[in-house]
């Protein structure tokens, strides 16, 4: 029940970004446990040190895709290929911090529930941060959750779990973590938050959040969102309130993620 699979995913990351994470992997690992790594057919192909084999040995996994599949897939691959019965995932350009194995697995140990959801960093940029979620002491609810996101870096799932809804959500790869949390707890898997802070990422002034801004994308990626949710929704309560959400994401000109979470937490 403590064993542990590290799966970060790579795609045309400088190498010393995937070796800042990987070392920080190594840093909070646990006896029972691997490293998988999964480079999205980069193009120039990643690669780790003599350091890091030595490390994880027979338990280091360095899978490349032979061609670009996006990062829901790749997360997948990295599922299937692992063997132990908890797994936590780590993008290419963020850290995560020595305590996150052991707070993320002392509450796993304690409780049956399907995913375990920490709190991490978010830097909009080097130096100015916050926590997310911001409030972590909360029913896991399809709309709390939504009023506070918790982030892939400071999330541990049980294996089975996602296996058992066909891995992660694809429909919408820009939020397929948060549509694959959202599957979850429709179909009744329990969730606990901890207090820990275990991970850290950058935001909204950097990567593809910043594009997506830019480009006025973030909009468009909300309504499908939205409507990957309404496909999964039966309760007819449920869908009037997202769709009145969707309805306002419409009217928008252009829309950030902090907006969003602007409109919808009043309403909890």
């Amino acid at each position: 029940m403590r064993s542990l699979s590290y799966i970060i995913t790579t795609y045309n990351r400088p190498h010393e970004w995937l070796m800042r994470a990987i070392q920080s992997v190594i840093a909070e690992r646990v006896p029972h446990s691997e490293l998988i790594i999964v480079d999205d057919c980069s193009s120039t192909p990643a690669f780790v040190t003599p350091s890091v084999k030595e490390a994880f040995g027979d338990r280091l996994q360095l899978i490349r895709h032979d061609q670009n599949r996006g990062v829901a897939q790749s997360r997948n691959t990295g599922l299937w290929a692992a063997r132990y019965y908890n797994v936590v995932f780590l993008d290419d350009d963020d850290v995560s911090f020595p305590n996150r194995s052991t707070a993320l697995l002392n509450a796993a140990v304690e409780q049956p529930q399907s995913f375990i959801l920490g709190r991490t960093r978010m830097y909009a940029n080097d130096v100015d941060y916050r926590v997310v979620p911001e409030i972590y002491d909360y029913s896991a609810t399809v709309l709390l959750y939504l009023a506070n996101p918790p982030h892939i870096n400071g999330i541990l799932w049980r294996r089975a779990a996602l296996i058992e809804i066909g891995g992660f959500d694809n429909r919408v790869p820009y939020f397929s973590e948060h549509n694959t949390m959202v599957r979850l707890i429709l179909r009744g898997h329990s969730v606990v938050q901890i207090g820990d802070v275990v991970a850290q990422f950058q935001y909204l002034n950097q990567g593809l959040t910043n594009l997506h801004t830019q480009n006025n994308k973030m909009q468009e990626q909300l309504l499908a969102f939205y409507a990957a949710m309404l496909d999964d929704v039966e309760s007819s309560e449920l869908k009037t309130t997202l769709q009145s959400i969707r309805d306002y994401i419409k009217t928008q000109p252009q829309i950030q993620f902090e907006d969003y979470l602007a409109h919808i937490r009043p309403t909890q």
